[in-house]
């Protein structure tokens, strides 16, 4: 079970980030229109968030609607990244979130990108 899915067309919506494309998505269990990552087995899996922005902002990963780390860009052209290991249950949801600004694309080069994989199961 891994994905890496990307934006790939600037966002500024607060809320739940979807993203644009899936550059992989072994298991299916990433739904990028959503943006939402479920859990098909009990373990122990790792998420990465990257955002790029031109704007102060912050993006969490969210675990069952509980925020588990942030991260945050100051003003200007910057990237910021979080990192999380959680223990999941099958049926937990996963996603990330846009808490403030916007989320800025530069020539498709997937600077905002979430990933996850099962580390272990459990």
């Amino acid at each position: 079970m891994y994905f890496t899915v990307v934006r790939v067309i600037d966002y500024a919506i607060l809320g739940t980030i979807p993203y644009d494309k899936a550059l992989l998505n072994i298991g299916n269990a990433m739904d990028i229109r959503s943006g939402k990552f479920t859990a098909p087995k009990k373990g122990t899996y790792f998420f990465s968030l990257t955002i790029y922005t031109n704007t102060e902002s912050w993006a969490t990963i969210d675990h069952n609607n509980v925020v588990a780390v942030a991260t945050v860009a100051n003003e200007g052209l910057h990237s910021a990244s979080a990192q999380a290991t959680l223990q999941l249950e099958p049926g937990d949801v996963v996603y990330t979130s846009l808490g403030q600004g916007k989320l800025y694309s530069f020539m498709q080069y997937h600077q905002t990108h979430f990933t996850g994989y099962l580390l272990q199961e459990l």
